[in-house]
């Protein structure tokens, strides 16, 4: 905690000083571009750095001979960050490539989930959408949520139903879709319904018949709790809130037990839990944050990102969640 700033100022700007030292445009440049982004007004070394981050990833997706749908494990992570980018240097032509690689994107998939499958690609549709009003992309993400599976059968955000539905209720809540807004609501109960109690925490297995709960942002409660707290500002069920609160709860308690990284270790948690302080105006939640963020050891150079954009989220005002929808949809 700096003394002289917001609590997190310090460790913020040590990460980008770290991020820009080790920069490494080779690896992990879509989540280094987001996350340089994210952090643009702290440094003013970062525009330019961006620029250049920007020209190669964009350079890289224009190579690929084969386009994958996927948020993180496809193009449409690299894509979202390429809007941003675009978006926030004013630059008409890296705006003109990212949306020429956002309608490449392909949105309908035999895989139905956020990491490697179709809901990723919708979700980057309707961000894309969000950044330039570009009408088709509304109509490319209707295709995808036409084509929707909710019968996967794992619980989680990153590879099961809760991706799935964060997608469809996004894309209800942007168009007002009755009947995708009736599966997301669906899927949400299901949910609920699945949740693995301990007292005043709640867990998820990989899927219905199962009894070991997992860890980790895309198969348990930072993933389920980031849909439910959506699901509830969308619907004002406080059941939703009440097992996402819950959700919040374990996340907490069981976060000296896992990595540093990503996808299966505390970062995801954080922004999980900086999500909860914002929907619910409770400090409780941003305290959890906080005490887990000064308590970390730096991740690997594939979690520092994501950590970065968390910290932005703690210092900034109105900083969003990256490749998340938002909470409150307009």
């Amino acid at each position: 905690m700096h003394p002289e700033g917001a609590p997190g100022d310090r460790l913020l700007d040590d990460g980008i000083l770290q991020l820009l030292d080790g920069l490494n445009l080779r690896k992990h440049s879509a989540s280094v571009l987001g996350a340089l982004v994210a952090a643009m007004p702290r440094n003013e070394r970062l525009p330019a750095v961006v620029r250049t981050a920007a020209k190669y990833t964009a350079k890289r997706c224009e190579r690929e001979s084969m386009v994958l749908p996927g948020l993180h494990f496809g193009q449409s992570g690299a894509v979202w960050a390429l809007l941003d980018a675009a978006r926030a240097l004013a630059d008409p032509k890296l705006m003109a490539r990212a949306v020429k690689l956002a309608t490449e994107i392909p949105i309908v998939s035999t895989n139905p989930d956020v990491c490697d499958g179709s809901a990723g690609a919708g979700l980057t549709v309707l961000h894309a959408w969000r950044v330039t009003g570009d009408l088709q992309f509304l109509d490319r993400a209707a295709e995808c949520a036409r084509h929707q599976d909710t019968d996967q059968g794992k619980y989680g955000f990153g590879h099961g139903i809760a991706g799935i539905a964060a997608f469809l209720l996004d894309y209800a809540l942007v168009t007002d879709d009755k009947l995708c807004r009736i599966k997301a609501i669906r899927l949400a109960d299901a949910l609920c319904d699945g949740a693995m109690w301990d007292r005043t925490a709640a867990r998820w297995p990989s899927g219905p018949g199962e009894s070991i709960p997992l860890g980790g942002w895309c198969g348990d409660a930072a993933g389920v709790g980031s849909f439910l707290v959506r699901a509830w500002l969308a619907t004002g069920d406080e059941r939703y809130r009440k097992v996402a609160d819950a959700a919040a709860a374990a996340v907490r308690a069981d976060q000296w037990t896992m990595a540093t990284a990503s996808c299966h270790g505390v970062v995801e948690n954080v922004e999980f839990l900086l999500d909860m302080a914002e929907a619910t105006g409770d400090g409780r939640h941003r305290d959890w944050a906080l005490k887990t963020i000064g308590t970390l050891a730096w991740p690997d150079d594939a979690g520092l990102p994501v950590l970065v954009a968390a910290l932005v989220r703690m210092v900034v005002p109105g900083a969003q969640r990256l490749w998340m929808p938002p909470l409150r949809p307009s």
